[in-house]
């Protein structure tokens, strides 16, 4: 299955971990960063202390790892018609300072998301904000941005915040969600030159006018005054924007959702007083940071009421029907604390119970802890709510503790129970069952039901099964619905029966996620693996887990601790796993029942009383597997499971390649045996442009040696090279798992390894004109990087020779050269200088002398005229055939013929 959307989070979670609200600058980003003109002309300055000058003509592109602008700091555009800024990173934007461009049309696209500060401040001649994708750049004419295909409209997954004050002639904002807090904050030259296109809602705020009182159990006289929700009186932003075009991504029309500002915890929790029959209704949207520490002293220490909650009414029959819209702003430090003997109240959450309307986003809870014991099992905790059936985007628990003591509850980072959906959620707070004898415990959802989709979510906190019978995961404990491009970093600790990276026990779908968290089981039954401790019956697909896996229980795998009847494919495991005390312990499963196929396991495995690099225990069906052989931390080479070939690291991605079904090959990417093969779900898709990339030539010294290549993003390596070679950006270029699948256009040589240059030196040889050549010796030199000649083949006895082109017989000087009888792929041969006047061939001023045959016998004579009849046969002229008959037929006492037979160098002829 083609995986169109990447696993691509936009947290701004360390600003907010240090102490700051989610709505401060980013300081890590000071302005713009990693620039670089893609199309047009144009210049970026040098920044000047807290100004940068953008400079051009015409129409210019410009792609930016990350474009921010602190509070202080401006940017200014100056010179082109129009500028196109998209950014390639991974964060969103953050504009808390100034943004100018007079009649520039200043285009700011960032797929990741952005945010307009209440500082920000923006005046350009034309303003276009998006966070649509963009795949050519270089083809940007300046042109208003038309609606987007259906296709292209599903790309679109951020939003658009804006606190700020925009200013500009004609003004278009485009996301998944549109969040204004003040309608006035637009500034364009007419309501007609103002666009808001969302595929979901238009969100602008407006103060309620109307005024009520409210008690929230903390006894102050009189309570306390809050916005009359129920009335929700006021000049609303739909009524101010009137005339603005308002859109989905298609172009469809559609309507502005008019929602009431909350200033304060009170105002919060005066929402649950907009009752419409069983349900609490509006739409709402935080105006600012909402200090809720007080909460703690509420209802005698029970705290805020939970949204949603009629604890009068059978049943618990209530809900929130509406919308809540964070604004990307903080509740800081809520306090739940159900503590009920009659159980009349079971859930605790910022809500009780999301209804399927119902809409939450943009919403960050930091500190505080929620929690819950009643007379009565069951019931759902979760930072935002207890229940959720409708829909929770961009969601953020940040340390905030989440815990039940209720046996059989549902306790979760962001929800206890989901039967709806949530995207892009985020927990960092702890989560734990206290001491429950049974609980489903996760990082984003305890129990996600039939139905419940979780997708681009994360957790980083610990999350605790303490109970015997506990399911835990790192994103959900019990899993009957589905979730996808999700991970988790946190820790997960488990003293029950299931316990796993990403799900304690999975029923359903688990696809395109990951576990880098450390998982512990300290359970003598537990079942335990990398992504989830049970696989049944369940399908999982695209995973891999690199987290260290250390488990006393039952089973223990890389992956799976059990595959039950379920699926598992396109996997891997590189997290070393233990089962000190476990019986069984496998690279990739435990046990399994079901199917595996396209896995490979390089993690270490040990412990157990039975274990295996892939699976212990089979009685289903394992294909395509493969594994790391070990000595100690060294890997020696791969091997296929149930095979003895000992395998290289590009042999095995070869290999694993070769045994993909066809629907499975695009699950993976291989890079020239740089890595083990890699998921291609996880990696962001770049695209190279090799003219844009500069290269360099070396020369071989027995080394791996780097390109050095410039102009490359962040998280993309260059490959080392050896052997002498021309090599291009296909050669070079790979990632790891956590960057990019990279695709190169304009590809060229960039890299050249020259051959290193061996010296041939003959020995100088003296002779004198008509001597016979003698044979000629010499010497060979240049090996580099300790190589020897045995190690390349070579045996320079015989493999080394030296020729000449002199006939011996003329005066002068010259060249003996020498030559390999091997070729070596590394080297070539260079001639010494010296070699070009080796041979010294002196004049020789006698005259050449028939040979003494007065004191050869006669047989010596004739014999040796025999001797050269092949030379004259060659030569085949009359007079030396006449010279053999004489000879053949001679006897040796015709000394006469003999006499007359002259023997010389170059054959036989008479005197």
């Amino acid at each position: 299955m083609k995986k169109n959307k990447l696993l691509l989070h936009k947290q701004i979670l360390a600003a907010v971990l240090s102490g700051g609200m989610l709505l401060l600058p980013n300081w890590g980003y000071a302005l713009p960063q990693g620039g670089q003109v893609v199309a047009g002309t144009g210049s970026i300055g040098a920044p000047g202390g807290d100004q940068m000058n953008i400079t051009g003509s015409g129409n210019v592109a410009i792609d930016w790892n990350s474009f921010n602008v602190a509070q202080g700091e401006s940017v200014k555009f100056s010179g082109m018609q129009a500028v196109l800024n998209y950014v390639t990173g991974n964060t969103k934007s953050e504009i808390f300072g100034n943004i100018s461009g007079s009649g520039v049309h200043v285009f700011l696209v960032n797929p990741n998301g952005i945010l307009f500060g209440a500082t920000a401040s923006v005046n350009v001649g034309e303003l276009t904000a998006s966070t649509r994708t963009i795949d050519n750049r270089k083809s940007f004419d300046g042109t208003a941005f038309s609606t987007l295909s259906p296709e292209a409209a599903q790309k679109v997954r951020d939003d658009i915040i804006n606190l700020g004050e925009l200013t500009a002639d004609k003004i278009l904002l485009e996301g998944d969600n549109i969040s204004l807090l003040n309608a006035h904050m637009l500034k364009s030259s007419g309501n007609g030159n103002i666009t808001l296109r969302a595929d979901n809602k238009v969100t602008v705020g407006y103060e309620v006018t109307d005024k009520t009182t409210i008690n929230v159990g903390d006894d102050a006289p009189g309570g306390h005054t809050v916005s009359d929700y129920t009335t929700g009186t006021g000049t609303k932003g739909s009524t101010v924007l009137a005339g603005a075009a308002v859109q989905d991504l298609r172009g469809n029309s559609k309507n502005i959702t008019d929602a009431m500002l909350v200033h304060d915890i009170y105002e919060l929790q005066a929402i649950d007083k907009n009752i419409n029959g069983d349900y609490i209704q509006g739409d709402y949207m935080l105006a600012g940071d909402i200090d809720a520490d007080v909460t703690k002293r509420w209802n005698s220490g029970s705290g805020f009421n939970p949204i949603g909650n009629f604890t009068s009414m059978p049943f618990n029959i209530g809900g929130f029907n509406g919308s809540l819209d964070g604004a990307g702003f903080v509740i800081k430090d809520l306090h739940i604390n159900i503590n009920t003997a009659d159980g009349t109240q079971s859930n605790a959450g910022l809500f009780d119970v999301l209804n399927t309307n119902a809409f939450v986003h943009n919403l960050t809870l930091q500190g505080g802890s929620i929690t819950n014991y009643t007379n009565s099992s069951g019931g759902s905790v979760g930072s935002i709510a207890g229940e959720n059936l409708g829909s929770l985007k961009n969601v953020f628990n940040i340390g905030m503790e989440i815990s039940s003591q209720n046996d059989s509850a549902n306790i979760g980072g962001i929800v206890g129970y989901n039967k709806g959906t949530v995207t892009d959620a985020h927990n960092s707070g702890s989560v734990n069952d206290k001491t429950n004898t049974s609980a489903r415990i996760g990082g984003i959802a305890g129990y996600n039901d039939n139905g419940g989709v979780i997708s681009y979510s994360d957790n980083n906190g610990a999350v605790t099964g303490k109970g015997n019978y506990s399911a835990a995961g790192g994103i959900v404990g019990y899993n009957n619905g589905s979730i996808k491009n999700s991970f988790n970093n946190g820790n997960v600790t488990g003293y029950g029966d299931y316990l796993g990276g990403i799900v304690g026990e999975n029923i359903k779908d688990i696809f395109d996620s990951y576990n880098k968290g450390e998982i512990k089981g300290k359970g003598y039954d537990t079942v335990t693996g990398g992504i989830t401790g049970i696989n049944d019956s369940g399908n999982i697909n695209n995973v891999y887990n690199s987290g260290i896996v250390d488990s006393m229980g039952y089973n223990v795998g890389g992956i799976v601790g059990q595959n039950y009847s379920g699926t598992l494919s396109n996997a891997y495991n590189t997290g070393t796993i233990n089962g000190n005390g476990s019986e069984y312990v496998g690279g990739i499963a435990a046990i399994n029942d079901g199917e595996i196929k396209n896995v490979y396991n390089i993690g270490k495995v040990s412990g157990g009383d039975y274990r295996n690099v892939i699976v212990v225990e089979n009685s289903g069906a394992v294909s395509n597997a493969y594994y790391a052989v070990r000595s100690g931390d060294t890997i020696l080479g791969y091997k296929k499971f149930g095979s003895g070939t000992l395998l290289t690291l590009a042999e095995f991605g070869k290999a694993f390649e070769k045994g993909l079904d066809t629907a499975s090959k695009d699950s993976w990417k291989f890079y020239n045996g740089y890595t083990d093969p890699l998921l291609k779900g996880f990696l962001k898709k770049i695209t190279i442009d090799g003219d844009s990339i500069t290269g360099g030539d070396t020369v071989y010294n027995g080394s791996e040696q780097n390109a050095g290549l410039s102009g490359l993003a962040d998280g993309i390596l260059v490959g080392s090279k050896k052997n002498a070679g021309d090599y291009d950006l296909n050669d070079l270029l790979y990632s790891g798992q956590d960057g990019y699948d990279i695709e190169i256009v304009n590809d060229g040589t960039k890299f050249i390894i020259n051959k290193a240059q061996l010296t041939v030196t003959a020995d100088g040889v003296e002779i004198d004109a008509n001597s016979v050549l003698p044979d000629f010796t010499g010497s060979i030199s240049g090996l580099v990087g300790g190589e020897r000649w045995e190690d390349l083949g070579v045996e320079l006895d015989s493999d080394l020779h030296f020729t000449t082109d002199a006939d011996g017989k003329t005066a002068g000087k010259f060249a003996i050269n020498g030559s390999l009888d091997k070729t070596l792929a590394n080297y070539e041969i260079k001639q010494a200088d010296s070699n070009a006047a080796a041979l010294v061939v002196n004049k020789n001023d006698k005259p050449p002398q028939p040979p003494d045959l007065s004191n050869l016998p006669q047989e010596g004579i004739y014999q040796n005229a025999l001797v050269n009849l092949a030379v004259a046969e060659r030569e085949n002229r009359p007079e030396q055939q006449s010279i053999k008959r004489r000879v053949t037929d001679s006897r040796i006492s015709d000394k006469e013929e003999q006499v007359k037979v002259t023997i010389e160098g170059d054959g036989i002829k008479t005197e």
